[in-house]
């Protein structure tokens, strides 16, 4: 018999938030990864793990977890990829909003409470910040664009949509919290058989929305490591994401006429659509380079920044003494 973790017991009237886990050889994350979930302080979840026919542990990790958690429920496939995984979690799913979580990442433990008290309109997308972590865990330097503001932003969807065809928001599947009608009355699915396939679908999403808030807090820790989809930066990704950018473009040019000088204006060069952050990463996983010299070389420059501050103290100190003494 499955015994749920220690939790508040929710009320009739707290909505069912189905948090969807494509899942594929995620040994050494996936138990953070649902740790992080499980722990979330909001807790009517149905936690949807869609396990792509994995070939280590993965599934072993998932079962015990199941046998705590009764939230969890374990969906197995074939070998189909993320966005099949993607598609059949939000079809098996019962929630009213839909959270996608990748299977190596962690979730702040207040993402989901955040996210349902910003929203007021039915249809109402939460955004959120996010922030890099290595294999290890450890902090990663990264600039995104998209976390690149520091209040509460409350837009419509031509605006929002503005704002990613800009490169200030991105295209990623897992950095916001949506109704799930919107996915099932737009019909909303995910591109099968390519990468980079949730910027081929967020400029649907934000204009199916009512609003688009966005908070001003880092609530999701982005993973990054060799086996990451943006780790790579092959031939065939960079296809992908011409792919992407079509799709999304065709959306904006019959959905939203009125965006179309700003679609004209983004078409300036194909590289201002590219996620440049991304592709820094790609690049230093192609030179096979230690991601965490990052996180070291931030620490070096903010312990050097404190001896500094603590020499001039030191300094100012002494001279005062010495004009006290004269």
């Amino acid at each position: 018999m499955k015994t749920a973790l220690p939790s508040v017991l929710p009320s009739a009237r707290d909505p069912l938030v189905s948090v969807i886990i494509p899942a594929w050889n995620s040994e050494e994350y996936i138990d953070q990864t649902l740790r992080s979930v499980t722990h979330q302080t909001y807790r009517h979840l149905e936690i949807i793990i869609v396990d792509d026919q994995s070939t280590d542990t993965t599934p072993e990790i998932e079962e015990k977890w199941a046998a705590r958690d009764s939230r969890i429920r374990i969906i197995r496939q074939s070998h189909q990829g993320l966005s099949v995984g993607r598609n059949r979690g939000m079809r098996e799913a019962r929630g009213q909003f839909i959270l996608f979580v990748d299977s190596d990442d962690l979730t702040d433990p207040h993402l989901v409470a955040e996210c349902l008290n910003a929203r007021e309109e039915p249809h109402d997308v939460v955004m959120y910040q996010f922030d890099t972590i290595s294999s290890r865990g450890t902090p990663l330097e990264s600039h995104y664009v998209h976390n690149r503001y520091s209040t509460l932003q409350i837009l419509t969807p031509v605006d929002a949509i503005r704002e990613q065809l800009a490169g200030k928001i991105g295209g990623y599947a897992w950095s916001f919290l949506a109704p799930a009608s919107i996915y099932r009355s737009h019909h909303i699915t995910f591109p099968v058989g390519r990468k980079v396939e949730d910027l081929a679908r967020i400029c649907q999403i934000l204009g199916a929305a009512d609003r688009i808030i966005r908070l001003p807090k880092v609530l999701y820790h982005y993973r990054l490591h060799a086996g990451s989809l943006l780790g790579s930066a092959k031939a065939s990704t960079l296809s992908d994401w011409a792919k992407a950018i079509s799709d999304r473009d065709a959306y904006i040019r019959s959905h939203f006429p009125q965006l179309i000088p700003d679609l004209v204006g983004s078409k300036i060069g194909f590289l201002g659509n590219l996620d440049y952050e991304s592709l820094r990463q790609a690049i230093v996983f192609g030179l096979k380079l230690d991601p965490d010299s990052a996180s070291l070389r931030h620490e070096k420059r903010q312990q050097i920044k404190q001896i500094k501050a603590h020499k001039k103290a030191e300094k100012v100190e002494k001279a005062e003494k010495t004009r006290k003494g004269d």
